[in-house]
């Protein structure tokens, strides 16, 4: 059976002549869901690709399932991980690369970061809303500069998953996934910092930052 990969299943999901329906449907589909941002309901959607399926876009780069999802929060509660908590839960509430942790700041309730996405040397910052369902949950006070490198992070991430092939990666996927059953996927493009090309055709001019944060407010981060 071909596997489909959540680039390739947005493509047909998303593409332009279903898009005005499956936008809409997807507003229905998650209020119909037990408000649990990975709740089986929030993989149905998936379920197109046939069984099994993969979120995989690259080697080491899936979505976490929702168990993994249970055993990586339940694992930063531990004394040891405290330095990498607020971290981790920054690349799985907003989709930061690792390597782009450490540029972050809070401002105005947005996080902004800087986008390593861009060649040729230009400097260009994602601003993405901060969801009023995860406040609380993150200390956005720390120092961002202080970040530990990828090396460490992947170190620690390894830790909570020795069995699996996991990487920290992995939470901006799954950031991605989760985004788009609520929102639009140029939406979610636009705060994961994507490359111009994958957003050609699509996004036409410059959302409000009133419009972003509402749609940030349809995506349930409850867990």
């Amino acid at each position: 059976m071909k596997l489909l990969t959540c680039a390739a299943l947005s493509s047909i999901i998303f593409s332009p002549l279903i898009m005005d329906t499956n936008y809409k449907s997807s507003t229905a589909f998650a209020e119909r869901s037990n408000n649990s941002l990975f709740s089986p309901e929030a993989y149905d959607i998936m379920a197109l690709c046939g069984a099994p399926y993969t979120f995989s876009i690259r080697e080491n780069r899936r979505c976490l399932t929702p168990s993994e999802v249970a055993v990586l929060l339940e694992a930063l509660k531990r004394p040891e991980f405290t330095p990498y908590k607020d971290i981790f839960l920054i690349m799985l509430y907003f989709g930061l690369r690792p390597c782009e942790v450490h540029t972050a700041r809070i401002e105005n309730g947005y996080l902004i970061s800087r986008n390593a996405k861009r060649k040729g040397g230009k400097i260009e910052y994602k601003k993405i809303p901060i969801s009023e369902r995860i406040q609380g949950r993150i200390n956005f006070s720390i120092d961002f500069s202080k970040t530990a490198s990828v090396a460490v992070l992947e170190k620690k991430f390894n830790l909570i998953f020795p069995a699996e092939d996991l990487t920290p990666y992995c939470l901006r996927h799954t950031f991605a996934t989760v985004c788009q059953q609520y929102v639009r996927p140029d939406i979610v493009d636009i705060w994961m910092g994507d490359s111009p090309e994958r957003l050609v055709g699509r996004v036409y001019t410059h959302f409000s930052d009133e419009f972003m944060k509402e749609q940030m407010d349809k995506v349930l981060f409850d867990i």
